[in-house]
């Protein structure tokens, strides 16, 4: 990979990219460093190829709402290695096809499996834990409780009323005031999940350059 053949190829990416490092990062640092990504190949087997690269920095330029969270680290990460592997660079590249694409309740379990394969917990898990912890349960759960605990006629439809129409997923009911404190879409939790498998994955690569092959 000589710098004619950087520039060529990578020039437009790398002139996109830099714009996220910070000012220590020069396109001619980055020339080096793919220069040096290139001599040290072979001390790893598969070794990284230049298409496998080039993908993961087209991925990274593709306009999404982690875009500015994001990048900047995965960049730093890439930059810091001193050899590029072939699995680092496919993760990392499956890593943001799920980033771009994952924007639908019925696609938990596609990220889910990314992250348990990297030793990141589940949907279910994450799914149970969130729960347990803001003290939510299901509309039919507080349905069933009032219909068998709540003596008060009156009381008791008045609160079967109100969640009988009610447009959410979980909630939690205050039996002091007999009020709903909070309402909550299982794709809410689904999106935060998200945010957790992308801000947990990228913490462990900045922890450690070790990755589990999917």
């Amino acid at each position: 990979m000589t710098l004619a053949w950087i520039k060529t190829n990578y020039e437009s990416q790398i002139n996109e990219l830099i714009k996220y490092l910070d000012s220590n990062w020069t396109i001619e640092k980055i020339h080096k460093k793919l220069i040096h990504f290139e001599n040290n190949k072979f001390k790893t087997s598969p070794f990284f190829n230049h298409n496998q690269l080039k993908t993961l920095f087209n991925l990274m330029l593709i306009k999404n709402s982690y875009q500015k969270r994001i990048t900047k680290r995965v960049l730093e990460i890439i930059l810091k290695k001193d050899v590029l592997e072939w699995i680092f660079i496919d993760v990392l590249i499956r890593f943001y096809v799920l980033v771009l694409t994952y924007d639908d309740v019925w696609q938990e379990y596609e990220i889910s499996d990314f992250a348990m394969h990297n030793n990141i917990i589940g949907v279910d898990k994450y799914f149970q834990n969130y729960l347990d912890k803001s003290n939510l349960k299901s509309v039919c759960f507080y349905q069933q409780y009032i219909k068998k605990n709540i003596e008060d006629l009156q009381i008791k439809k008045n609160l079967l009323d109100e969640l009988k129409d009610l447009d959410c997923d979980y909630i939690t009911i205050d039996f002091n005031t007999l009020t709903i404190t909070k309402k909550v879409y299982v794709s809410d939790i689904n999106l935060k999940y998200k945010d957790y498998v992308i801000e947990q994955f990228i913490t462990m690569l900045e922890k450690s350059s070790e990755l589990v092959e999917i």
